[in-house]
């Protein structure tokens, strides 16, 4: 009994709502219901009807709503029997309000019988609903249409037109096949002819062409439902709610509105062109049904409810009285609770301790419910007692809906809006005591309130209100916190602004009390409007490095890379495409770095001279820059040298002498330098010159040559001043000079002794020339593998040869002899190989004439060859001299 009791406790948590129920026109609203037989066994309690009428007193307690219920099976031939009560307004005044629902009450009760033969969706949609809405069309209302059914397009034509011989509805014209052809399989079947006889085929026949009407009926309902979207609902706010009443048969094949849109043809069609809202259920929520759908009108009606929470079922003995307790919750405008009955006979009452409630209003006395609307009332615990009045046992389902309304205002001395560097704290509390926590560079203070300004103490609302805290460009969001969480202390966001932009953005607040429903499911109590703070960020943060890394000393005029690498938040457009920052030197120079952003990181050159560096600032072009005081560095004087210092030349008058020095200049791996004569002063007995004016210097050192020509004697010693000028390729203001001394010691001309030695090269080089042309070399020389292959010898052009592919490097050929008497020579190189000429063992060089026969052999192998000095004949390689005149026979021999 205690568990019961708290799951009532807990239970009677229920949804709010922000009124708006005050409207000029209201909407008009079109319950479309299905009433085939199949609703017999689908809902036996008439349940839908119930939820129907309960519907209409809980929303239509100030009227101003057009009301209209069908229903529809099969078609309908004569009169207007789809018609339960017409499209009708609701009306504000009090006496006629009751009247008129108490008229569509009772139509609903006597019209709605579950007696169809059918469930024509084509009939509710081309007939029953144009006809009910053209009242509509004239006005411009929003229009709902609640569509209830538990099946699918089942036509039911056969029987009207075999029962009444007339003719089918124009839009069913393109069916009138598939119609006649079921026709004529019935009428076979009752007969008994043909193949029909056989009762197992008579059957399966009947469902294939019954199934196949249904897929025509479907086909046709799809255009009319796009041909009435293009038309009578074009431009207009409709809502199509489709309510499925799912059968214990079909709870396994479909479970979410997404299986009923696979499986059921009508409600595809109504998805794809009406953009119908699909709702699956039960018979245990049918009672709250039409609550539930609530939701789809929510954006344009709002009649004091959201939607259902949970159904309690108490049951109840004979004339037994059960107490459940409930809460109202601080803050609550008004409170009903409805609750259904197998009978209508049940009383039911609100306690506060053991006096009961005065001023409750009661609505649906004599019907099967009961509806309670509690306003006023203080929050609290109360009781609800049920008194059975019959002597039956009986079940009571309660459901039960609150209107609370709550507000929330920003606690502006305890907050403030940044600035908040990207990657910074935020802090966030509900009516803090204390200063905001020190790391916190922005923080926010809310305070909570019911509608009268009374602080939220209500303990039921503080355990289930839940806050979503939502801060600009964090990787991660906070997840939602607890009201009691929050109160009187601080929390502390981390990583706010990592993926903001520079400006302002905001921090958004969303509140709602929620309650379980039962497994994991919830509803909302109450909803609190957004709140927007708004929260400037600096961004991004950067990390600064210098190429090759800071600490380390630069070169003069060197060009170092700036990177600054995102550590929190993103570049805006204008920052991305140029971030300027700058640097100060202790000599009092300044200079400005600009930054592009690409692939991920900024990056900018500069050239600085000789001095001690240092980042000025750390904020620029709203970024700050994370570790300024690190960024400093020291920028040194290039070395540059001359090897030799004074370039001394040597030698005769008249003499063009050549001398050079080197020139060293300290460079960057990835620098260039040049050096360029800028003048040359020397004496005028004397003329000193360079080859080039500019020469490209090498990181070793480059030589920069000069010519020095003395006229007389009188040039000896400081014969000239050569001006260099060094500088970095395309970095002018890193250009230095130098100047180098020449110097000229004058020496007497000796006797030419070197034509002599040349002159004795000439006559060498003759005789070398002479032998290398007449040597012998190969050129037609052939070595044969008996008469099967033939070889060229290798090497032609030389005159030695190492010959055969069968034995590699066996023996050597050598051509001695003269260029036009060459006589060729072989010779064993291999001590694997025995060398036969002429069937004579040769050991040494051998002199071979044209034809002679070569073998090699090696234990049981044995090769033979031919050497030739040319092409050989036919007689030549048979080895038989030729005689004219003489007869030549070939005898070939057959094994016997």
């Amino acid at each position: 009994m205690r568990q019961f009791v708290a799951a009532i406790a807990v239970a009677w948590c229920v949804g709010v709502v922000a009124q708006n129920h005050k409207q000029a026109d209201g909407i008009d609203i079109v319950f479309l219901i299905d009433d085939s037989r199949s609703m017999e066994r689908n809902d036996p309690t008439e349940m839908r009807k119930v939820a129907l009428k309960a519907f209409l007193d809980l929303t239509q307690e100030t009227g101003g709503d057009r009301i209209a219920v069908l229903r529809f099976a099969g078609w309908e031939p004569k009169g207007k029997p789809f018609l339960v009560y017409p499209l009708t307004q609701i009306p504000r005044d009090p006496k006629k309000r009751t009247e008129t629902l108490k008229a569509i009450k009772k139509a609903i009760e006597e019209k709605v019988t579950a007696s169809g033969m059918a469930t024509d969706f084509n009939y509710a949609f081309s007939v029953a609903l144009t006809e009910a809405i053209r009242p509509w069309l004239k006005t411009n209302r929003p229009l709902w249409i609640v569509l209830f059914t538990d099946g699918q397009m089942a036509p039911g034509l056969l029987p009207l037109k075999q029962r009444l011989g007339k003719e089918f509805p124009v839009f069913y014209k393109p069916a009138e096949q598939a119609i006649m052809i079921l026709k004529d399989a019935y009428e076979k079947a009752r007969a008994g002819v043909d193949d029909f006889a056989n009762l197992e085929f008579a059957r399966k026949e009947l469902k294939k062409r019954h199934l196949a009407l249904r897929r025509t009926a479907e086909d046709l309902f799809g255009r009319l439902v796009a041909r009435q979207a293009k038309t009578l609902f074009k431009g207009r706010k409709v809502v199509v709610s489709m309510v499925y009443l799912r059968s214990a048969a079909a709870k396994q094949q479909i479970r979410t509105p997404s299986d009923l849109q696979k499986s059921n043809a009508v409600a595809n069609h109504l998805v794809q062109h009406l953009g119908a809202k699909l709702h699956l259920v039960g018979r245990r929520r049918l009672k709250s049904v039409f609550f539930d759908i609530l939701k789809d009108v929510s954006d344009f009606w709002k009649p004091g409810l959201l939607r259902c929470y949970k159904d309690i079922s108490v049951g109840l003995k004979p004339d037994e009285v059960r107490n459940i307790p409930m809460h109202i919750f601080q803050g609550t405008a008004v409170t009903k609770v409805i609750l259904f009955g197998r009978s209508a006979e049940f009383e039911p009452r609100l306690f506060r301790g053991k006096e009961a409630v005065k001023g409750v209003q009661v609505a649906g006395i004599g019907e099967r419910y009961r509806i309670l609307t509690l306003r006023g009332l203080p929050f609290g615990d109360y009781t609800l007692q049920i008194r059975s009045k019959t002597k039956e046992s009986m079940v009571v389902d309660v459901v039960a809906y609150a209107q609370v309304e709550l507000q929330w205002s920003v606690l502006s001395e305890q907050s403030k809006g940044g600035p908040l560097i990207a990657g910074g704290s935020f802090a966030f509390g509900i009516a803090p005591s204390g200063s905001q926590p020190d790391e916190a560079q922005a923080w926010l203070a809310l305070s909570v309130a019911d509608k009268k300004g009374n602080p939220l103490t209500d303990p039921h609302l503080t355990a289930a209100f839940n806050i979503k805290l939502t801060v600009p460009g964090a990787k991660e969001q906070p997840a939602p916190t607890r009201y009691t969480a929050l109160m009187k202390r601080w929390m502390l966001i981390k990583g706010v602004g990592s993926l903001s932009e520079p400006g302002t953005s905001d921090v958004v607040v969303e509140a709602k009390v929620t309650a379980k429903t039962g497994g994991d499911n919830a509803i909302t109590i109450c909803q609190l409007p957004t709140i927007r703070f708004p929260l400037k960020i600096i961004a991004p943060l950067l990390r600064l490095s210098i190429t090759p890394s800071m600490g380390d000393e630069f070169l003069e005029f060197e060009k170092l890379v700036v990177t600054g690498e995102i550590v929190a938040g993103k570049p805006a457009k204008e920052q991305a495409e140029g971030l300027t920052v700058r640097f100060a030197s202790d000599k009092g120079q300044e200079t400005a770095v600009t930054m592009r952003f690409s692939e991920g990181v900024f990056r900018g050159e500069t050239r600085l001279a000789a001095g001690r560096w240092h980042l000025k600032g750390d904020m620029f072009d709203n970024a700050k820059v994370s570790n300024a005081e690190k960024v400093a560095f020291a920028v040194r004087e290039r070395r540059l040298s001359v090897e030799p210092g004074r370039v001394v030349f040597r030698g005769f008058t008249k003499d063009k002498l050549k001398k050079a020095f080197t020139v060293t200049y300290e460079m960057a791996d990835d620098e260039e330098a040049e050096a360029e004569i800028a003048g040359i002063t020397a004496k005028r007995s004397c003329k000193v010159s360079a080859a080039n004016q500019r020469f490209d210097i090498m990181r070793e050192g480059t030589e920069i040559p000069l010519e020095l020509m003395a006229e007389t004697s009188e040039a000896a010693g400081d014969a000239a001043t050569v001006e260099v000028k060094v500088r970095l390729k395309g970095v002018p203001q890193s250009e230095k000079t130098l100047k180098v001394p020449v110097v000229y010691e004058y020496v007497r001309r000796p006797f030419p002794w070197w034509m002599v030695a040349v002159g004795a090269a000439v006559v060498v080089f003759l005789i070398v020339l002479i032998w290398a042309l007449t040597r012998p070399v190969f050129t037609e020389q052939q070595f044969w593998l008996r008469t099967e292959n033939q070889y060229l010898l290798r090497n032609l052009g030389k005159r030695k040869a190492p010959a055969t592919e069968q034995a590699p490097n066996s023996v050597l050929f050598v051509l001695k002899g003269s260029r036009k008497k060459p006589i060729c020579h072989i010779k064993p190189i291999s001590s694997e190989w025995t060398l036969v000429v002429n069937n004579e063992r040769a050991e040494r060089l051998v002199p071979l004439k044209h034809g002679s026969w070569i073998t090699l052999v090696r234990g049981d192998e044995k090769l033979d060859y031919r050497y030739f000095d040319r092409q050989p004949t036919e007689w030549e390689l048979l080895g038989v001299p030729y005689e004219p005149g003489e007869e030549y026979f070939l005898i070939i021999e057959e094994e016997p």
